[in-house]
């Protein structure tokens, strides 16, 4: 099984940051002006726990959006890790990449 970062939504995460209409923050949290003020997207959990917002009826990943808004691009073989293990805690100082097989040592996952 290939577990690098590339997923199929990197060009709606890329689309995404770009867009004048959404704001990223720091902290994890999406806005959307598309309207006169802007809204706070809800996001939702997948099954693994991960919070997702809807982008053009698609689920992302928030912190794949916040990593790649703030630190850059995904690298070849790295996954991307809560430092404090909570998957809802997207603040940009609580993600970081690192080898897929690490993050598993650190979730105690066999």
């Amino acid at each position: 099984m290939n577990y690098n970062v590339k997923s199929k939504h990197d060009d709606l995460i890329e689309q995404l940051i770009h867009d004048d209409k959404y704001k990223i923050t720091k902290y994890g949290k999406i806005y959307s002006f598309n309207r006169k003020n802007g809204k706070q997207l809800n996001s939702h959990p997948c099954t693994q726990g991960y919070d997702r917002v809807y982008y053009k009826g698609t689920k992302i990943r928030v912190h794949r959006i916040v990593y790649r808004k703030f630190k850059g691009v995904f690298q070849e073989g790295m996954t991307i890790h809560h430092i404090d293990n909570n998957r809802n805690n997207n603040n940009i100082n609580n993600i970081e990449q690192i080898p897929h097989e690490l993050n598993l040592e650190l979730r105690n996952y066999e």
